[in-house]
């Protein structure tokens, strides 16, 4: 969509404008709404009025509802990936270290809700912002393969990498149905303790992919 012209610029509440930063007002704002309505009911007209700037501003910095959408993924994992220090730094312990990445998504509900929104909507409409996920996933799924790589000693062989790769892609599986379940019964196991009993998990699949290796 195009800017808009100066004259529809000229419309926008200067003053507004410069109290805050209207872009994280705007990105604020049209997080928690999607992430408590969906992506459909979020509207424009809601993100302008939460935010408390007009639509030609939302239109402005972000092109289009899609567009802001996936600057919202874009600056909540910029924000949330670098603040895990704790858990990207793994001392041995691996039930401590999947516990603390609990805690970690535990202490981000609304990032959790909008990208648990963002994976089960299979609308062709937001290609952009499920790319935005995706790419976290990525990230995250990478850091994870690392650390279970360096744990369980699996950097020697073909056959390690392939197994790596694997439980890498199982604790991220793992995760997407620990984030489901968190949003159907919130009073639930709490999202830490879960994360916690994946290792033993973790420490079944490896002992046994070695047993039928050295069958």
């Amino acid at each position: 969509m195009a800017k808009p012209t100066t004259t529809q610029a000229a419309v926008w509440d200067a003053e507004a404008e410069s109290q805050g930063g209207s872009q994280d007002r705007i990105l604020d704002a049209a997080e928690r709404l999607v992430a408590e309505r969906g992506y459909t009911a979020a509207s424009i007209s809601l993100i302008s009025k939460a935010s408390g700037l007009p639509a030609s501003s939302i239109y402005w910095h972000f092109g289009s509802k899609e567009g802001l959408l996936a600057a919202v993924v874009e600056r909540a994992a910029r924000r949330w990936l670098p603040a895990q220090s704790r858990w990207l730094s793994f001392a041995g312990d691996l039930p401590a270290f999947l516990r603390s990445t609990g805690e970690a998504v535990a202490e981000h509900p609304d990032f959790v809700r909008l990208l648990m929104m963002l994976m089960l909507d299979r609308r062709g409409g937001i290609p952009a912002a499920r790319d935005a996920v995706r790419a976290v996933w990525r990230d995250v799924e990478g850091r994870m393969r690392h650390v279970l790589a360096d744990h369980f000693c699996l950097r020697s062989s073909a056959r390690d990498t392939e197994l790596a790769e694997r439980l890498g892609r199982f604790i991220m599986a793992t995760i997407d149905g620990v984030l489901v379940d968190s949003q159907i019964d919130p009073e639930g196991t709490p999202i830490p303790d879960l994360f916690a009993d994946l290792a033993v998990a973790l420490q079944a699949i490896v002992a046994e992919q070695r047993k039928e290796h050295n069958r």
